[in-house]
């Protein structure tokens, strides 16, 4: 059956052609003294302060644009408001809609003296801030305009330390002072430093110091400030109500307990009867606190955890207890408290409390894809476990599936393609070595992945079906960076049942290569950075490098122990099959740009090359790279694109009865802007660019290798929009991509502005999460 989405695309361009009409007119629904908020704009007569730290003060902001220059969730609410009122119309302006902002000069007034207090925060004491509004066709534009003037910046620093046990301990550290002669006055530095100063001291064992015993005298002249940072002692009031200065006093950690399923709520209800329901056992001196069975075994937890008993009390090895526990993902709610020992004036009993989060989750995840009238459903099972074992490890079983139907074309015939598989893996917290690594623990959150799954693919000309375990380690580097090493990747991929005319027709050519039995024991390492704040809405980076291989260990071994007399053409076997050997090596890298929390542009670069060798005459079929697709060129079907300027002829459309174009290099670059009509409700439009290539030259597929001089020359380009809906767990995504320069057609016919265009042009892809 093929499915006719013309009629449906055209409905679909109409209406947005529509709303982008309406948006022509947003001031239809305003009365006569009301203007649209249009624009909000800051000029300062110089670059010293972030105009993005500004925009966060502005009291009104101007209805959200959609495709950068309309406002299609303002068109939306607008049509909402025509004619009779309707559900469908008011769950589309609840939904998508949004209301005009109308013009309010007492916000504008507001906004300005925000930015008054925010500038006094900066230094900026002496800055003037006006603003203009520009009223024309029942639209105002706000300009804010702002005169920093002279700043006032840090003269001098002293330090007055009135506790004399804590003094040595603070001059040390005053190297490290934020307060340094010449660097702004602003009270973001001076409330850092008072972190500064506290945190330091609680990491000394001065478990009750606050930021509250420090103060500052400050004496300001002609731009300039003299600071004296003041450390108060602790103070203690007497029975007869005086005050007296006392030392601040250091602590030490005397016992800590662990409670790995304490409930909150139950411990509020059943009071001091609560821990009578639990038993208390003893693991290398440390208390744990369980219920009848035992949730989480002692050793993970010990393994997590900073504090020392006996040691000083220091506030970053709390911090680094809690950090490690929550890595463990298997705490709803993770906190620790600490009680004074009362027979005991330096002494501290620590409570570690955790809440148990739901250790056993599944997912069913469906997909559906029609190209060109190409209809398939996908789906697939998945069933999590956080704590399988009792030691934090996470164990995951995924069941997938896919059926297609391929529709008779110029280029395919008619088949239907099945594909079925399972895949089950096993991550434990820690590396599983010969020796003990328990400091490299602590600081790298190691883990040790074990993976193993079997696919089955059925094509009307064979069945092939891929075997693969694989075992890996990863752990975190310095800021931002992760490794993940592959020392074992064995994968075993057998082709059953060909048709002997498939095979004969496609003898001599690169497919041939695709429809072998192999054999491949590789590795691989990745290197991984991410700069991803956690406050939304900021700029952030993402890169990985992969190098990966097969065969070169076995093919050192059988050059010096081995013969080559088994397979036709010389090749060493391994269990009677042709083992590959090879290298790879790709980049990923992407920019993530954000305009605001909603409106984000994203840049995102590609590219890799595989090069077969020795034992290898091509890379292995499962381990070469494609384009096209719901993740590459959108504007092309996966496996549909290239290699290089390559078309399938006439001639050879009974053996390419499916999208299968594979090559040896690939290179891509996308530009996507998305966009939000409001928390769940996004759009995107984008522009793919790329293809891929044969590093040799291949006879049967003209065009097809790589050639650095002229490259360039022979890219897919691919532009469209598309919708997303997000869930929170989940984004489900539907493209529509356009192809704008088909590299298989020569000269200025590539182009699409050069022939005429239809609908059936555009390809649709569905599917859950973001490309990139």
């Amino acid at each position: 059956m093929k499915l006719n989405l013309h009629k449906p695309v055209l409905l679909l361009l109409g209406a947005v052609l529509f709303f982008m009409g309406q948006s022509c007119k947003p001031t239809r629904l305003l009365s006569d003294d009301e203007y649209l908020l249009h624009k909000n704009k800051i000029k300062m007569d110089k670059n010293a302060v972030d105009k993005k730290e500004l925009q966060s003060y502005y009291r009104q902001i101007p209805n959200k644009r959609a495709l950068i220059f309309f406002k299609l969730p303002l068109s939306v609410y607008n049509f909402s408001q025509l004619g009779k009122e309707r559900k469908w119309k008011n769950w589309m302006a609840r939904v998508i809609g949004e209301e005009p902002v109308i013009y309010d000069s007492l916000l504008v007034q507001r906004t300005a003296m925000q930015f008054e207090r925010f500038l006094k925060n900066e230094a900026y004491y002496n800055a003037n801030v006006t603003y203009h509004t520009n009223f024309k066709r029942k639209k105002a534009k706000v300009s804010y305009l702002i005169n920093l003037n002279q700043p006032i910046v840090i003269n001098e620093v002293e330090f007055t330390i009135l506790d004399s046990l804590i003094k040595p301990l603070v001059l040390a550290d005053t190297l490290n002072s934020l307060l340094k002669p010449g660097e702004l006055f602003a009270l973001r530095r001076l409330e850092n430093e008072r972190k500064r100063i506290a945190n330091n001291l609680r990491d000394s064992g001065y478990f009750d110091f606050t930021v509250d015993y420090i103060k500052y005298e400050v004496d300001t002249f002609n731009f300039k400030a003299d600071i004296n940072v003041v450390v108060k002692s602790n103070f203690n009031i007497s029975p007869d109500k005086t005050v007296q200065e006392i030392p601040h006093k250091k602590y030490w950690i005397n016992k800590v307990y662990f409670l790995p399923d304490y409930d909150p709520q139950e411990a509020i209800r059943s009071r001091g009867s609560y821990y009578n329901m639990f038993d208390t056992i003893q693991y290398k001196g440390f208390g744990f606190i369980y219920p009848e069975i035992q949730n989480v075994r002692p050793k993970v937890l010990l393994k997590a955890n900073a504090l020392e008993q006996g040691g000083q009390y220091s506030m970053s090895e709390v911090n680094n207890t809690l950090f490690y526990l929550n890595s463990l993902r298997l705490f709803r709610l993770t906190n620790i408290s600490f009680r004074k020992v009362s027979e005991s004036d330096s002494l501290l009993n620590c409570n570690i409390q955790l809440t148990p989060a739901t250790y056993q989750g599944f997912s069913v995840n469906l997909e559906t894809t029609n190209t060109e009238g190409n209809f398939g459903l996908g789906g697939n099972f998945n069933y999590q476990h956080k704590n399988v074992f009792h030691g934090a490890e996470i164990f995951n079983l995924r069941f997938s599936g896919a059926f297609q139907r391929q529709t008779e074309s110029e280029t395919y015939n008619a088949s239907n393609i099945i594909e079925y598989g399972v895949e089950a893996s096993l991550e434990t917290p820690s590396f599983i070595l010969p020796f003990r690594m328990e400091r490299f623990y602590k600081s790298k959150r190691p883990k040790t992945v074990f993976l193993a799954s079997y696919n089955y693919q059925h094509r009307p000309d064979y069945t092939r079906v891929i075997n693969n375990i694989n075992m890996g380690y990863r752990w975190r580097g310095k800021e931002f960076i992760r490794h993940i090493v592959n020392p074992f990747d064995l994968s075993l991929v057998d082709v059953r049942n060909p048709n002997e005319s498939f095979l004969e027709s496609i003898k001599g050519t690169f497919l041939e290569n695709n429809y072998q039995d192999y054999f491949i024991a590789g590795g691989s390492y990745s290197l991984i950075f991410q700069n991803k704040p956690e406050t939304k809405g900021k700029n952030y980076a993402y890169f990985r490098w992969n190098l990966g291989g097969a065969g070169n260990l076995m093919n050192l071994f059988h050059k010096e122990f081995g013969t080559r007399d088994t397979v036709v053409g010389g090749y060493y076997e391994v269990f009677g099959l042709k083992y590959a050997q090879y290298t790879l090596t790709d980049v990923d890298f992407r920019y993530y740009h954000h305009f605001n929390i909603l409106s984000q542009l994203v840049t995102r670069f590609f590219a890799g090359v595989a090069v077969p060798y020795g034992n290898a005459d091509a890379i292995p079929f499962v381990k070469q790279y494609y384009s096209g697709g719901s993740e590459g060129i959108r504007a092309w079907r996966a496996k549909d694109l290239g290699p290089g300027t390559y078309s399938v002829p006439d001639s050879l459309a009974g053996i390419y009865k499916y999208p299968n174009q594979m090559g040896d290099v690939k290179f891509e670059f996308n530009l996507e802007y998305r966009f939000g009509y409001n928390k769940s409700w996004r759009g995107a439009v984008f522009l793919d660019v790329g293809n891929i290539w044969s590093l040799k030259d291949d006879n049967s597929r003209p065009g097809s290798a790589f050639d650095f001089s002229k490259f360039y020359r022979q890219l897919a380009v691919g532009s469209g929009f598309g919708f997303r809906y997000d869930m929170d767990f989940a984004v489900f995504r539907l493209d529509w991509g356009l192809p704008i320069r088909d590299p298989k057609i020569a000269g200025r016919d590539a182009w699409i502005f050069n022939k005429k265009f239809q609908i059936k042009d555009f390809v649709w892809n569905f599917a859950i999460g973001y490309p990139f």
